[in-house]
């Protein structure tokens, strides 16, 4: 019942919605918010679960992007926004949330999507240093983030490469 948003994102995580099935997304964020839009767009009725307020969902999207993916969201009469929520369970076809001045309640739902962030994963970093390999980590290897955080995490890794060695061999890239 319990997926990765990212992962159903990214097609690694294949689900077949149906019409009219109920589907729980938990996060605000710019990846709960395009999920709620993709398994809207299957026929599929989507809560949107975000822990802040209703203005603030996507805050780390670009502003332009941003401003249509919320617009989309609130126009959308498949998709349902609870601002300032917490899921607290989860059971067999119901997800439990609580809201800053409600008590807990359940939500009658097929699937629960999480959307709460990625952890970041350096676990290649170690072997690499002891191999005496020079490294630049980058992207969600440091830090979960944004592609554009990647591209400028690359850019940089690029201007010191180009530092230290005076030009960039193809060997090194």
């Amino acid at each position: 019942m319990v997926v990765e948003a990212y992962d159903l994102l990214m097609g690694d995580t294949t689900l077949d919605f149906v019409k009219g099935e109920h589907v729980v997304i938990y996060g605000g964020g710019e990846t709960g918010c395009e999920a709620a839009e993709f398994v809207a767009a299957t026929g599929a009725t989507v809560t949107l679960v975000s822990r802040s307020r209703a203005d603030q969902l996507a805050r780390s999207a670009e502003a332009v992007y941003r401003i249509n993916l919320i617009g989309r969201l609130n126009h959308h009469a498949r998709i349902t926004v609870l601002e300032r929520h917490h899921v607290t369970a989860v059971g067999e076809g119901m997800v439990e949330v609580s809201g800053e001045s409600r008590a807990p309640y359940s939500i009658a739902a097929s699937r629960l999507l999480l959307a709460q962030g990625r952890d970041s994963d350096d676990d290649l970093l170690a072997p690499l240093l002891r191999a005496g390999i020079a490294c630049h980590v980058i992207g969600d290897s440091r830090k979960g983030g944004r592609i554009g955080d990647a591209v400028r995490d690359g850019y940089e890794a690029m201007r010191a490469i180009v530092a230290r060695y005076g030009t960039v061999q193809p060997a090194l890239c």
